[in-house]
């Protein structure tokens, strides 16, 4: 008996294979600017709600296989972050804006700046026309193509954000907005909005957008190039920003 009992032992122990219990999935941690507004990004109680920048972000995380978290913080906090490897990307960004040391991607979106005004002022037909005029600008972002066009004559009106600037201009405290394009036309989507805001605008500049990565970072820099090839190929940001203008 005591022999039975050793050999039904013994093949139990033989025959025992550990659980495959299912790990965490790894995060990929996005910056997210507080300075931006909608169709970009709305916040709310420091999370992101909804916008171009959170579903682009949801879109590469899926594609790097990685859950996505998001960390909302003032333009000037930012570099900081990715510098100590505490956020892992920073998209929608471009290398001239950042001094910090870190990789950048393959082109993500393509986007344009321009100059709008209320429904009762004419926008202005060259940069040269705004030299000495308050314009709305958004606090710690740089606009290099301003500062070398209008040298000491720039004059930034800034304010914490997009929208803060849109009641500014509607509350008659500047006549010129610096705004993205594609921020201008979701503004003039709202039949509201619409009447108050001149159709016409002037184009500054038109740039692509990128994500920049931290040195830190546990997703290489090929694996990020192969999500965003990967998405652009399927139209993927095309039909995202589609769904807000």
């Amino acid at each position: 008996m005591k022999a039975m009992q050793r050999l039904v032992l013994g093949l139990s122990l033989f025959s025992y294979v550990p659980m495959a219990w299912p790990t965490t999935q790894a995060r990929a941690v996005f910056l997210l600017s507080s300075g931006n507004s909608m169709p970009m990004l709305e916040v709310k109680n420091d999370q992101p709600q909804r916008g171009i920048l959170k579903d682009v972000a949801l879109a590469l995380a899926s594609e790097l296989n990685r859950q996505a978290q998001f960390k909302v913080l003032p333009r000037k906090r930012l570099e900081q972050e990715l510098v100590s490897g505490s956020a892992d990307l920073y998209c929608y960004t471009m290398p001239k804006w950042l001094s910090a040391d870190v990789q950048w991607s393959q082109p993500l979106i393509r986007n344009h700046d321009v100059i709008a005004t209320r429904a009762d002022t004419r926008p202005p037909k060259s940069l040269g026309e705004l030299k000495g005029k308050p314009l709305g600008t958004v606090l710690g972002y740089v606009y290099p193509e301003l500062e070398q066009t209008l040298g000491p004559a720039f004059r930034r009106d800034d304010g914490f954000s997009e929208t803060q600037n849109l009641r500014k201009l509607l509350a008659n405290r500047h006549n010129y907005l610096l705004i993205s394009e594609a921020e201008w036309l979701y503004l003039r989507s709202n039949p509201t909005m619409r009447a108050q805001l001149n159709p016409d605008y002037l184009r500054i500049s038109s740039y692509d957008n990128y994500c920049a990565l931290s040195r830190k970072s546990s997703i290489s820099l090929q694996s990020l190039n192969s999500a965003i090839a990967k998405l652009k190929k399927q139209n993927r940001f095309t039909a995202i920003q589609s769904q807000y203008y």
